[in-house]
């Protein structure tokens, strides 16, 4: 995401909070002093509460930040997610990538496809963007925004990345199984 703002002229700050031994003191202190008015959060399921606890702190600190979130849990077209999550302003269905450029680039978030957002108190969705067909459209990953220096593979003490080199599946596979 932060490459595709980039490429927007957005300014981006990133930071791996776990894999800086960074706290909830030091993402208070970092809000404070950035003061963004995006504040966008990569989420798995099995630690929502957790992960959305940094947009409601945002939300503390700046309460016009936007806060949007992109993840699996979000794939699915379901607005009473941001019910459930009042410090959601929006939240990214499926692929991200096109999605945060246009969200950055168009004035109207009606006309974004694969968002949830919230408008006035009211939940809207704009169904599920189409899938990236080629994936070489997707700009490189913005590592020099992160420390890279945190990420060291424990058999040999040296620098290490990961890159992941397909989409996934997007629906239930074992759905598309005959029964026998």
């Amino acid at each position: 995401m932060a490459a595709v703002l980039e490429q927007n002229d957005v300014k981006c700050t990133l930071i791996d909070y776990p894999a800086q031994d960074k706290d909830w003191e030091d993402l208070e202190e970092d809000l404070k002093r950035l003061r963004p008015d995006l504040f966008l959060i990569s989420i798995t399921t099995p630690t929502l509460d957790r992960d959305l606890r940094a947009g409601k702190l945002a939300k503390t600190i700046r309460r016009d930040t936007l806060v949007g979130v992109k993840g699996a849990h979000f794939w699915r077209d379901n607005p009473r997610i941001l019910l459930k999550y009042p410090m959601l302003d929006f939240a990214m269905m499926g692929e991200y990538e096109e999605t945060i450029g246009e969200f950055v680039t168009k004035p109207d978030w009606k006309e974004v496809p694969g968002l949830i957002y919230r408008d006035q108190g009211e939940v809207h969705s704009t169904g599920k963007r189409e899938l990236v067909q080629n994936l070489d459209d997707i700009p490189y990953p913005a590592r020099h925004l992160i420390k890279n220096s945190v990420y060291i593979r424990p058999d040999t003490g040296e620098l290490q990345t990961t890159i992941v080199t397909n989409r996934g599946c997007p629906e239930n596979a074992s759905s598309a199984l005959p029964r026998v």
